[in-house]
């Protein structure tokens, strides 16, 4: 998985909330992005924690079992998506979660 650079998933991110024409598959092509929904995930970080949702952690966050359990019941129990959830607990990757609904 190749990593981008904070300056370069921002230009992204406003190019496509400028309004550049195209959804999230014609502004991934123009930059070279290789999924749309990696551009679509840096956008709403963005939205939603501004610029430090498209920082990188320099160190991995270790969660309990137990924070895990609570994590996969709350989603359960409110019917939410993963997004909602890793909004709730404060988890800055959603596939974070769906990792653990795997597991």
């Amino acid at each position: 998985m190749s990593k981008y650079s904070f300056e370069f998933k921002l230009e992204v991110v406003k190019d496509y909330l400028n309004g550049e024409t195209g959804g999230y598959g014609t502004i991934a092509e123009n930059h070279g992005v290789k999924s749309n929904n990696q551009v679509e995930n840096w956008v709403k970080n963005y939205v939603e924690y501004g610029e430090e949702g498209l920082k990188r952690k320099s160190t991995k966050t270790f969660y309990s079992e137990e924070f895990k359990l609570r994590v996969l019941q709350y989603r359960q129990y409110h019917n939410c998506s993963y997004r909602e959830a890793a909004n709730h607990f404060g988890i800055s990757n959603q596939a974070t979660i769906a990792n653990w609904q795997r597991k």
